[in-house]
């Protein structure tokens, strides 16, 4: 159950951060699966801005497969606890699959976002100096920034420790 709880937590936070500020402007992106959006706020002296970026369709496209592929799992992990009562061996077979679309989950997220990210940043997680357009103003101005995985990310791999875990403890009781 905490496997499910934690994945399906985790499509409701953002999965993809960059952050960044200097003494006058602060910026903040965040890559969001429900709706698939990628976020940026940018605030300045009295000003607060934000925007959508342009999301290519396959990225689009990948983000909804993740969601489809997490449902599915949880509905795997879901029914491998029914299953249990009948088929034990059918209920170890049900996790595994669950654990295998969790794993290519965040394996197509890792890649997608870094081919999204290699366009405009040049890496899935990194640090280093961005042109930011300040809101409302024909300025910008550069600011160190740091991107990386983040809170829902995070949440979907504990999502994934947590049934190889409960795989650990399957396998140690020799149930099969």
């Amino acid at each position: 159950m905490l496997s499910v709880s934690l994945a399906t937590i985790s499509i409701m936070f953002p999965w993809w951060i960059l952050q960044g500020a200097s003494s006058t402007v602060e910026t903040s992106t965040n890559m969001f699966f429900i709706p698939v959006e990628l976020v940026t706020i940018t605030t300045s002296t009295g000003i607060i801005g934000g925007e959508l970026a342009y999301l290519p369709d396959i990225f689009v496209y990948a983000i909804f497969l993740i969601t489809v592929l997490t449902a599915i799992g949880c509905f795997l992990i879901l029914g491998s606890i029914i299953i249990k009562k009948f088929n034990i061996k059918l209920s170890y077979l049900s996790i595994v699959l669950a654990l295998i679309l969790f794993i290519g989950s965040i394996l197509i997220f890792s890649y997608a976002m870094s081919q999204l990210a290699e366009v405009g940043i040049g890496s899935f997680m990194g640090e280093g100096d961005i042109d930011v357009k300040i809101p409302g103003e024909d300025t910008v101005s550069t600011i160190l920034c740091s991107w990386g995985p983040t809170t829902g990310f995070f949440l979907f791999s504990f999502s994934i420790i947590s049934l190889l875990i409960t795989l650990g403890i399957i396998m140690r009781k020799k149930v099969l």
